[in-house]
């Protein structure tokens, strides 16, 4: 769900990130294995730990802000921390939209998958931005207003 970040704001083990463009929130999926028994019987399926998804960030890259140094620790020391989406309500679940002032919250654990630099040669616009992937280790709680 791609959204623009003007409403949202998003903090990572209590910092908030700055330089925030846009955000996606993929939601996981369950899993399964499906044993099959070599004497010819009946396929068993169980249910495996569910695959919780990931979040994906669009900024502005800022090696000042203290929010995106908190990513790049995760990143190097591969520590998960709690990650906190808060943004306008749209009344159906996680998401941005109208609220009327009013915001709901999305809370989970991640950890930074990837931190790629993308710069510009153009000396008039030197703009650096990254799109950071947040892999989620549990389960998104969503909270109405």
């Amino acid at each position: 769900m791609p959204t623009n970040a003007k409403q949202v704001t998003i903090t990572y083990d209590g910092t908030a990130i700055g330089g925030l463009v846009t955000w996606n929130l993929f939601q996981g999926r369950p899993r399964e294995a499906t044993f099959r028994p070599l004497d010819g019987t009946e396929p068993v399926s169980r249910p495996l730990p569910p695959e919780y998804g990931t979040c994906v960030l669009r900024l502005y890259y800022d090696p000042e802000d203290a929010g995106q140094q908190k990513l790049i620790e995760s990143l190097r020391n591969r520590t998960t921390a709690t990650m906190v989406i808060t943004h306008p309500e749209t009344g159906g679940g996680p998401g941005p939209g109208p609220g009327g002032g009013s915001s709901a919250t999305d809370t989970f654990t991640a950890f930074c998958e990837r931190f790629p630099l993308q710069g510009s040669v153009n000396q008039e616009t030197p703009i650096q931005s990254v799109s950071v992937t947040m892999r989620i280790s549990g389960y998104v709680t969503h909270v109405d207003p």
